[in-house]
Formats: C-alpha cells, sequence, structure tokens
C-alpha cells in the first residue's frame, strides 16, 4: 500500500523559466534534470512519440519532490487564461511559512505580484481560526499559495495524546519529520528504522523537545 509521498507533478512551457522561478526565486534545490524520451514512458503516459525534459525540485522539510515536465512533444496546452480556483482537477500548491507579511514582501522585492493580500480565517471558525494565506502565480499561471499556519491548527487539528504512533523508516528525512511531528502532537512514538543508530537519534531528538520515544531496528 501507500508508503510516503514522493512527488507532485507539474507542465510547464519552458524549463529554463521554470528553474528561474522555482531555483532563483523560491529558492527550492535542483535534484535532478533529465531528458526523458523512451517508448514505455511514451506508453505510460498513453502520448505517442514523448519527449519530455524533466527538472526535479527539493520540497523543504520533507523528501518530496515537485516534478516539472516542458513536452518537447507533443506540445502542451496552456493553463487557460479564465482558469478559476474553484475549476476541477488539482488547483494549487502550498507552502507553510513562519512569517507570511516578510515572506510576501521578499517575494515582492523579486517581482512576484499575488492576486491578493494575505487574508486571515475568522477567529470563531472552528478548525482553521487564524490561518492566513494568499495566492501568487507560477511562470506557467499555476497557482502557488503560501499559508501561516494558526494555533488553533497546529495544536488542536491533530491531537494524538494518549495514543501510540509506529513509524516505520523514521531514521530520517520525511520518515524523522513524521516521528517529531507525531510527538509534537502528544503521540508516544516508537521509532523504526533498518539503522538503529538512526532510529536512536531521532527518538533523542524527540526526548529533547519533551515527547516520548522508544526506538527499534528492522532486519
Amino acid at each position: 500500500m501507500l508508503t510516503a509521498l514522493h512527488h507532485f507533478n507539474l507542465i510547464v512551457s519552458d524549463k529554463e523559466n521554470t528553474k528561474r522561478f522555482y531555483n532563483g526565486v523560491l529558492g527550492l534545490e535542483i535534484a535532478l534534470e533529465t531528458e526523458i524520451d523512451d517508448g514505455e514512458f511514451s506508453r505510460g503516459v498513453g502520448l505517442p512519440g514523448t519527449k519530455v525534459l524533466a527538472t526535479f525540485f527539493k520540497l523543504p522539510g520533507s523528501n518530496g519532490l515537485i516534478e516539472t515536465f516542458q513536452y518537447v512533444n507533443p506540445k502542451s496546452r496552456s493553463v487557460p487564461p479564465d482558469a478559476k480556483a474553484n475549476d476541477g482537477g488539482w488547483q494549487h500548491l502550498c507552502f507553510s511559512v513562519d512569517d507570511i507579511e516578510k515572506t510576501k514582501l521578499a517575494l515582492e522585492a523579486q517581482g512576484i505580484e499575488f492576486l491578493s493580500t494575505p487574508v486571515t480565517i475568522s477567529p470563531k471558525h472552528p478548525d482553521f481560526a487564524g490561518v492566513q494565506f494568499c495566492y501568487f502565480l507560477g511562470p506557467d499561471r499555476e497557482v502557488i499559495e503560501i499559508a501561516g499556519l494558526g494555533p488553533t491548527v497546529k495544536s488542536e487539528l491533530f491531537q494524538l495524546v494518549g495514543r501510540t504512533a509506529l513509524i516505520t523508516g523514521g531514521g530520517s528525512g520525511l520518515g524523522r519529520a513524521i516521528c517529531i511531528g507525531f510527538a509534537e502532537a502528544g503521540a508516544r512514538v516508537s521509532v523504526a528504522d533498518i539503522s538503529l543508530e538512526n532510529a536512536i537519534e531521532t527518538a533523542r531528538m524527540i526526548e529533547a523537545q519533551g515527547g516520548e520515544a522508544l526506538r527499534k531496528g528492522l532486519t
């Protein structure tokens, strides 16, 4: 079954513009650049004679990736100019930020135009009180969101007090981040990893923050 989020895919018109934006402006690290010109790939995407220029960007704080494809052949259709936030399908990519106003100003200084000023959800909302967000567009009109998560979302939406969580692959990367997140939500975390040394290190990090953790190696 499903084990982890691996990547999001974004279709772009010009890989160099995409690199300038996601790497140069947003600061995402480029993990890989490659060209895909392969019969099996064409069969998989259902497009004969496919040739793709692919760039992968690392997502901050996780092992996940943004996978961008520029289709050299066949050419892609652009996002319609009248596309709206309530159209069907995947609609936007969201990055959490510590200070939404500061982040917005820093991006505006690099030429980014936002669709609105930051909005703040009503403090009366039962789940998302105090959440702030605003949208801007990427080079291919893809919608990107920055969000500041309010205290309600951080402390109440995800509560695991009194529960035990077993996390495999918890010794590094995304698995470690999940372990720490579960511990912050109050869970007693059992950290399992093929490397017992890595599992112990994750457990120590949890305990240093006042959490409770067990550690085990996988064989």
